[in-house]
């Protein structure tokens, strides 16, 4: 896997306890999507692909460089696709590259690279 370009967008609905306590300005928001989207990657990082669907709305609109090159729409559509992804993601680190949150009022997009290394260092 050499590296993988994702290009996402997400409406996040701002309900958990953790955004409640935080005054809604842009830059929290922006954390805040940042922060979810490194939990999900996280878990898909360490080969738990159907992880990543965990802060998915149920209208969500997914495609990628990997298999997904047509959008899947909705979220059991992008459960199925992910567990096709089941134990065939290998345990790797990644990096995030260029990671940029775009707010409009209720609306936040996520563009990124995301580039990943094997453990002994290989792309």
């Amino acid at each position: 896997m050499k590296y993988l370009i994702l290009l996402l967008s997400f409406l996040v609905t701002m309900t958990s306890c953790e955004m409640k306590e935080k005054p809604q300005t842009q830059e929290n928001v922006k954390q805040t999507i940042l922060e979810l989207e490194r939990q999900v990657l996280d878990l898909y990082s360490n080969g738990n692909a159907i992880g990543y669907t965990k802060n998915f709305a149920n209208d969500v609109t997914y495609f990628d460089d990997i298999a997904a090159h047509n959008r899947v729409d909705g979220l059991e559509e992008a459960k199925d696709y992910f567990a096709t992804l089941e134990g065939k993601v290998p345990v790797h680190k990644y990096e995030l590259v260029e990671p940029k949150v775009q707010v409009y009022n209720d609306i936040a997009i996520l563009t990124m690279q995301y580039h990943s290394t094997m453990p002994e260092g290989e792309p």
